[in-house]
């Protein structure tokens, strides 16, 4: 499984509809209807969502974008040169 280059956490890659690859979490989950969050569902659509329902049957399941949860992302960046891939 490939990892990223930037905090070293397993990931996965999932083809959006839009025919991009998109590192995410490896593991899927369920997502409701909401907004705040987004997901790759299963069929390779990014939505708005929120990752918590009460009282509430869940949409589908989806993966969790990676960028999201990326421990150093965030703060390198800025420092990053533009010929660093970000991801294996």
């Amino acid at each position: 499984m490939p990892k990223c280059k930037l905090c070293g956490k397993e990931i996965t890659f999932v083809r959006t509809a839009a025919g991009k690859s998109l590192p995410c979490e490896p593991k899927l989950i369920h997502y409701y209807q909401g907004k705040g969050q987004k997901i790759v569902t299963i069929e390779g659509n990014v939505v708005e969502c929120s990752y918590i329902g009460i009282n509430t049957k869940p949409l589908g399941m989806g993966f969790v974008p990676h960028w999201g949860n990326c421990s150093i992302q965030g703060k390198k960046k800025k420092a990053l040169k533009p010929e660093i891939e970000l991801f294996k």
